[in-house]
């Protein structure tokens, strides 16, 4: 008997390559929730991830594996209004990967972000700038309340400011107004008080222009009347609202202390150079004040720090091709913010976008093959002095030869680790791929306060500041830093005299911390206890803080048999052949004598 049996037939779906159905922008609106879905199709559905290019920090994207959406969300806040370019990505394991250019718009309803107050004085030139924030920015301001004393004029300039300006032509005192600001996302009201004084006046100009690492000097100058014999009064200039740059200050002149009464001219002096990275505009309110029937001059004052670009991220990056995503931003800093471009070509699958914020992401996952080195030259410009150039050196590496530094800072101490190349910088970016045999060189440099113990892994030990090695596939190195004035001594319990750096209680616990005892075990009927001593749970510490001084004959290791014996024998008097017959490892790296020296050092 034959018989037949019907198995039915299981669709197997095709695989297919990721597809964007979404748009490619939305709109936000600064206070009122926002969200938006990225989606897309393929076989099997991609993950999308949100690439190159800052938003907001009020803002969140999140997507679960596999899914093919992404949600964009969150309240906008204030400042947050612009437009911010970034791409979407969208990856399944069917090549190619996708990409999408994405536009998100946040408006913002206008803010006044000028002083509420002006003071002038009449027959006297006045101008003062009033601006705004918002987007989109081409917001009108209006005068929707109070009337200009004679002489004076409004001008609404339909980019998001307007002037008030003219010469008052009486002394009418207070003049109370209110603008309002309109754009297509709301509007704002400011209450201002216009002052006219008789006579107090400050009569320089309301902004300035420095350029950051450029000495700068600009006089703010009042006009007003000394009335010392009458009431002990001089004219005065202060800085009386807002931060001045660092390497920027004001200093009231005092020129009016030693003139009779009557009108003077006082001055005070902004000076200085200002620091790098203080590039940006700086709202500041200047008062002059003379003792007078005439109300204190207010001037709001506006500095602008101009700042050629520089680039502030490394100039490399190794990435590994298939197996891990290959994220970069380049970030430059300036003022004007500058523009950033690439030249160069790119490994297959990698992308390059430049963002919103002086930075050029680089994103992707390399393809299959594409090990090795693309020069890439990226220009940062914003008008400031000459354009810039880095040369920019992407690595692309096969799994199996790449290596991974892991920098990790100990000890109650604070200090910084930097590589070269280029791209720890620790606390911070503590951690950087690169190919398997490239020379790293770690530097740590401690902060006031702190002093560097040493270091500790990837063959690094010592308290140079600097330790060079060839990368393996995995590199954990640690700088110890602890506060200044540590001395770093084999007398672990501070016993001093008569048993300071003895064998049978300093060494005796080194070597039982060598041998991996802890805590209670290490101290056990070998620490000396005295006045000023250290407890024994402080001697495990300090043991533990000194390790990295503890690689006596320089191999990389803490041993026992090698390290500890050397302290053990010059703890107990040996010296020169006795000292290190036997008591060295294969792959010490330090001389006889380096050796002695080093343990001397340790017990002075």
């Amino acid at each position: 008997m034959v018989v037949l049996l019907a198995v039915p037939q299981v669709a197997v779906a095709a695989q297919g390559s990721p597809t964007f159905t979404s748009p490619a922008s939305t709109t936000f609106v600064v206070g009122v929730p926002g969200s938006f879905q990225a989606t897309a199709t393929g076989t099997p559905l991609p993950t999308i991830s949100r690439k190159a290019g800052a938003i907001p920090s009020s803002l969140t994207f999140s997507a679960a594996a596999n899914s093919g959406v992404g949600t964009l969300s969150g309240t906008p806040v204030a400042g947050n209004g612009g437009v911010y370019v970034f791409k979407f990505r969208a990856v399944n394991g069917v090549p190619p990967s996708k990409n999408q250019s994405f536009t998100l718009t946040i408006n913002e309803a206008p803010r006044f972000t000028s002083f509420a107050s002006l003071s002038c004085a009449s027959n006297t030139a006045c101008n003062f700038t009033i601006t705004t924030a918002g987007y989109p920015t081409n917001t009108n301001v209006a005068l929707t309340s109070g009337t200009l004393p004679s002489g004076m004029a409004f001008t609404n300039n339909g980019n998001g400011t307007a002037t008030l300006s003219g010469m008052p032509a009486t002394a009418v005192g207070v003049v109370p107004l209110v603008f309002t600001a309109t754009n297509s996302a709301g509007s704002a009201t400011q209450n201002f008080t216009l002052t006219v004084n008789n006579y107090l006046a400050i009569t320089s100009a309301a902004t300035a222009t420095c350029t950051a690492g450029s000495t700068c000097t600009f006089s703010v100058s009042a006009r007003g009347t000394n009335t010392f014999a009458l009431n002990g009064e001089v004219v005065h200039v202060a800085l009386t609202s807002g931060a001045l740059p660092s390497g920027l200050t004001f200093v009231d002149n005092n020129v009016c202390n030693s003139v009779a009464d009557g009108p003077c001219n006082d001055t005070g002096t902004l000076s200085g150079t200002a620091a790098a990275g203080t590039g940006g505009v700086y709202q500041l309110q200047f008062t002059a004040t003379d003792g007078s029937n005439d109300a204190d001059a207010v001037q709001g004052f506006t500095l602008t720090v101009n700042e050629a670009p520089s680039f502030v991220s490394p100039d490399n990056i190794t990435c590994i091709e298939v197996t891990a995503n290959c994220d970069f931003d380049v970030s430059a800093r300036g003022y004007p913010l500058p523009v950033l471009t690439q030249s160069g070509t790119l490994p297959s699958l990698l992308d390059g976008l430049a963002g919103t914020n002086t930075t050029y992401s680089i994103f992707g996952v390399a393809d299959a093959g594409t090990a090795g080195n693309y020069p890439l030259v990226f220009t940062a410009s914003n008008g400031v002095g000459p354009a810039i150039t880095q040369n920019f050196s992407l690595t692309v590496v096969t799994a199996a030869n790449a290596g991974v530094v892991n920098t990790t800072l100990r000890g109650a101490g604070t200090g910084r680790v930097v590589s070269n190349p280029s791209g720890i910088d620790c606390p911070g970016s503590c951690s950087k791929t690169v190919a398997i045999g490239t020379p790293v060189a770690l530097t740590a440099t401690p902060t006031n306060g702190s002093v560097f113990i040493g270091w500790m892994g990837a063959g690094c030990s010592g308290n140079a500041t600097s330790c060079t090695f060839n990368a393996a596939a995995s590199n954990d190195v640690s700088a110890t830093f602890a506060p200044a004035g540590t001395m770093v001594s084999l007398d672990v319990d501070a016993s001093n005299t008569p048993t300071q750096y003895d064998a049978g209680s300093d060494g005796m616990m080194l070597l039982r911390y060598l041998l991996g005892y802890s805590a209670g075990a290490i101290t056990a009927d070998a620490h000396v206890a005295t006045q000023n001593g250290r407890s024994p749970g402080d001697t495990v510490a300090y043991i533990d803080l000194i390790k990295p001084m503890l690689d006596i004959d320089g191999d990389g290791r803490f041993d026992a048999m090698s390290d500890g014996l050397l302290i053990l024998r010059y703890q107990l008097g040996l010296r020169a052949t006795a000292l290190i017959a036997g008591a060295t490892s294969s792959g010490a790296t330090r001389s006889d004598s380096q050796i002695e020296a080093l343990l001397q050092s340790l017990m002075p």
